[in-house]
């Protein structure tokens, strides 16, 4: 999929040597703003992504402790 985006990015974008300095500058303004969303998101996502990591090792944690707990009352009966 993101080849094809890409492939179809390009088919739209004019070559430099059509394109005025004007059009060039306000080209790498735009591509430089969406460097920086895109690295914001990331940003976000990789911070998600850690939490979500915390949160299986607690869970995890925490059934090992309960599977404890159950062998230890199944022998005790």
């Amino acid at each position: 999929i993101f080849k094809d985006e890409v492939n179809q990015s390009d088919q739209m974008v004019p070559s430099a040597g059509s394109m005025s300095h004007e059009e060039l500058r306000q080209a790498v303004v735009a591509m430089m703003l969406r460097k920086d969303s895109i690295q914001d998101q990331n940003t976000k996502l990789e911070g998600m992504l850690q939490h979500e990591m915390e949160t299986s090792s607690t869970l995890r944690a925490e059934i090992e402790e309960l599977k404890i707990q159950y062998a230890v009352k199944n022998e005790k009966e």
